[in-house]
Order: C-alpha cells, then structure tokens, then sequence
C-alpha cells in the first residue's frame, strides 16, 4: 500500500476559493485539493486501487508560516484562532497511513465552517471575510515585509514560533463549545430555506 498525503489549509476548503485578503493562497491551496481529487480518479481508471491519496487540510497552525509570509498591508499579522500545534498534523498523517482517508480535516474551526459554508454559502462567506479581516491582523501598524517571499530567512526555522499561547487555547475551548451548537444552527438555516422557497412558490 502506497499513502500520498498533501497538505491543504482547512480554512481555504471551508470557503471554497473566496478568503479575504489570501486570494493567491486561497488558488493555491484549492489547486492542491483538486489535484488530489484527479489523482484519485486517474488510480481508479488506472486501477491502482492500492495507492491512496490524502488530503489534509490544516486550520492554523502554530508554525513560523506567519513570520515568513510577505506583508503588504499596513497591519501587523495574527495567527487566526484558534491555533494548533504541528504534531496534530503530524499525527493525522500518520494515521492517514494506517487507514486512508479521503480529505481530512486537522482541527475543529476548518471542519465546522466546511459544514457550514455548504449548507449556507451566502451566510459563511461575508462571516468569515469579517473574522479574518479581525483576527489576522492586529489593530497596530506594520511596516512592508517582504518575507521569504525572494529569499530565505535567517528567522523562524523552528517547528513552532510561539503562536500557541493561552489566549489562543482559550479560544479553541469556545470554539469547541460553538461548534457543539452548530448543529442546531443548521437546522434553523435549513428551515429558514424551506421557508424561503415555499414563499417564493406562492
């Protein structure tokens, strides 16, 4: 058995191809599920049903990413809570080696607005435009960083850079809690849709 695993940002899935201010990523981390999408169909016609191929989509994770990432916005960047460690992710691979899945989430927020996002599109777009625009950047202003966009840097090669503090763990506990009300939040959306149409239709 061969396992192909490749990591894509859970965020970027839930909202499809829209991320506010991340459009360059957003393509990017699409293109990667959809290469996954065609490689499992070019296996199935090829009839190599031994090799899997995983996609895992990440959340935030505590990683020097942020550090490295080219910032052209006037505003210091945030890690969007809530944050996780690189070992989650780590984790989820291996057990995509010991039994495969198909796309995988790594961390509760990016599987909660995948849901959400499908079930009620209109609705999941412009709440998330609004809480990346809020927690990826902080209030204070920053000066233009090229990052490692043209070169390397001599910064930031550790596996985490200090992103996972307690406020951070903080707001993973109320996301966990929100997500346990998600549920219920889906049904009202669904019958305010039902609704909708039988009204259209009178």
């Amino acid at each position: 058995m061969v396992v192909i695993t490749g990591a894509s940002s859970g965020i970027g899935r839930a909202t499809a191809l829209e991320f506010a201010r991340h459009s360059a990523y957003a393509v990017g981390k699409s293109g990667i599920r959809a290469l996954g999408e065609s490689l499992r169909d070019e296996l199935e016609v090829l009839d190599k049903t031994h090799i899997h191929i995983c996609t895992v989509m990440p959340a935030t994770i505590d990683t020097p990413f942020f550090r490295h990432a080219a910032n052209y916005s006037g505003r210091a960047i945030n890690a969007l809570p809530p944050v996780y460690p690189a070992s989650k992710v780590a984790l989820t691979m291996l057990k995509c080696v010991l039994r495969p899945q198909r796309e995988v989430f790594v961390g509760s927020m990016g599987r909660m607005m995948g849901t959400f996002h499908a079930i009620a599109p209109a609705l999941a777009e412009p709440m998330m435009a609004k809480q990346i625009d809020k927690g990826h950047f902080k209030p204070e202003p920053a000066a233009p960083s090229r990052g490692a966009l043209f070169e390397p840097m001599q910064t930031g090669n550790g596996e985490s850079d200090g992103w996972h503090g307690e406020e951070k763990i903080t707001t993973r506990r109320t996301t966990l809690m929100a997500s346990s009300a998600l549920p219920v939040i889906l049904l009202a959306v669904w019958i305010w849709r039902q609704m909708q149409g039988s009204s259209v239709k009178k």
